[in-house]
């Protein structure tokens, strides 16, 4: 087991979700990010800040009393930020909670390089989601300064281990918000039998107000609202769930 004593620098923790994965789980946001998204509703997790520093095992005693709660399907969630970017205190973290039967899973742009420590975090995970955000490398780099072939790259980990992956798009108007280019996303996903999951979700304005609060430019200050109409067509078409 991954040293206890390693210590996570976290940006809050929800003890209680139901939008973070299967069943009711307690969901972790770990500070520090290194993409740029501009559709980011968490900048808050971007930089340093007054965050918690938690060993493995204060994070674990600070929601085993949640355990019940959690059943079959519940459990923790690791978000952020990017929550692979404090990777051995995730392992540790993952391997006391697996140690103690609670599964754990991550939440992930997975733009990271893979090591011997990413590989054992898969491992002890019961699924990931992961964001694919654009299609290719230059829709990625514009709108996140960050690139493709990472995340791909960690997808090809993943169905080499046989973990089970649900993928979230964020649809963004006049970005992605069209059947073109959400059939080329279809293209890539079909390519790994191991997601059981694709979930497309509205761009949201809700975080507009912390880029306000922390003077941080707002690169879509000027977007329109998504369709709903049309939003809910391009869910019908390529969204889908199947048994992990």
């Amino acid at each position: 087991m991954k040293k206890c004593n390693e210590i996570g620098y976290i940006n809050k923790i929800d003890t209680y979700s139901t939008l973070d994965g299967g069943g009711i789980r307690s969901v972790v946001f770990l500070q520090g990010c290194n993409l740029r998204c501009v559709c980011c509703h968490n900048p808050e997790t971007w930089e340093g800040g007054n965050v918690q520093r938690l060993t493995a095992i204060e994070l674990y005693d600070k929601l085993k009393t949640y355990k019940s709660y959690y059943g079959v399907d519940g459990g923790i969630t690791f978000s952020g930020g990017e929550p692979l970017l404090q990777k051995d205190f995730l392992l540790a973290a993952v391997e006391v909670f697996k140690k103690n039967d609670i599964n754990s899973i991550v939440e992930t742009s997975a733009n990271i390089e893979i090591d011997d420590t990413i590989i054992q975090i898969v491992k002890n995970l019961d699924y990931v989601i992961c964001d694919l955000k654009y299609p290719d490398n230059d829709m990625y780099c514009r709108y996140t300064l960050g690139s493709l072939d990472r995340t791909l790259a960690f997808l090809d980990l993943c169905k080499g281990l046989k973990k089970k992956v649900w993928i979230r798009t964020v649809v963004i108007p006049d970005i992605n918000d069209n059947e073109k280019i959400l059939a080329r996303y279809q293209k890539i996903i079909r390519k790994y039998p191991n997601i059981f999951k694709w979930e497309l979700l509205p761009f949201s304005k809700l975080g507009f107000g912390k880029y306000e609060e922390l003077k941080i430019k707002n690169p879509l200050k000027g977007i329109v609202d998504i369709d709903n109409e049309k939003f809910e067509k391009l869910q019908e078409k390529f969204e889908f769930e199947k048994a992990k």
